[in-house]
């Protein structure tokens, strides 16, 4: 019985000698400060003009796809978060296809031949009109300035190795980089987007090319989008309006 006490009391003082020389290293407080940076910087970035709900704009509409460039003039009108019409021009300033979507259907009208198209969907992509899987909610928040941001549970800011200044980039658990969003050195403008679907790979980019300002709103003056396949457009904005009456009824195209 006594070997079995000075037994346990030998391994009672093994294991708090052991526990005694842990390193239980103190937390970091430089890492945690720019976490708690990157951090809120998600959060500015997400409430920038959340006041700003309905627009309008004209442009200049640029599309590569297939080896072929379009180049054309294109009006819109917006709700964020889930309404947006979009005509394309001709020459003559007729539309040649118009594309809307009301948060519950995609209209699609080729008015060349008078093809229609509608499908059922809440948040349809571009692609039809592009060639880019980019979603009528991201292209909304991007005309708006107010940043598509992916569910995440981790975000890091680091320097970018270009010199051109910061990388936010966004991360969920179990499925790895979901967006990542480039700032300039003041951490104050956004210059590019990146958006990422299932195992890191790039959806789309989005750069960013000066600002203009209406009202009290900061917005951009061009976009230019791109994915990996080597299919991009640009939109160069010449008018901008913020708060315009818009009745839900003209995001709903009928068949011509």
């Amino acid at each position: 019985m006594k070997a079995i006490v000075w037994a346990g009391m030998f391994l009672t003082a093994l294991l708090l000698t052991a526990c005694a020389g842990v390193d239980h290293k103190p937390v970091d407080a430089k890492k945690a400060a720019e976490l708690a940076e990157a951090r809120e910087l998600v959060a500015a970035l997400g409430a920038k003009n959340h006041t700003l709900w309905t627009f309008k704009g004209t442009g200049r509409f640029k599309v590569w796809q297939e080896g072929r460039v379009l180049s054309t003039r294109a009006a819109w009108v917006g709700t964020f978060p889930d309404k947006l019409r979009i005509a394309v021009m001709n020459p003559a300033g007729q539309p040649m296809v118009s594309l809307s979507t009301d948060g519950q259907y995609l209209y699609l009208i080729s008015h060349a031949d008078g093809e229609f198209y509608k499908k059922p969907s809440n948040n349809p992509t571009l692609q039809r009109l592009v060639s880019i899987p980019i979603s009528a909610n991201d292209i909304i928040s991007i005309l708006t300035a107010r940043l598509p941001i992916r569910e995440h549970h981790t975000a890091e800011l680091t320097a970018d190795e270009s010199g051109r200044g910061y990388i936010l980039t966004l991360s969920k658990k179990w499925r790895g980089v979901t967006e990542k969003i480039y700032l300039d050195t003041d951490k104050r403008s956004v210059l590019q987007i990146e958006i990422y679907g299932a195992s890191d790979q790039l959806s789309y980019r989005t750069v960013f090319q000066g600002k203009q300002h209406v009202n009290e709103f900061e917005l951009p003056a061009k976009i230019m989008v791109s994915d990996t396949e080597g299919n991009r457009f640009e939109l160069e904005i010449d008018k901008y309006w913020t708060d315009v009456p818009l009745l839900p009824s003209i995001f709903v195209l009928a068949p011509p």
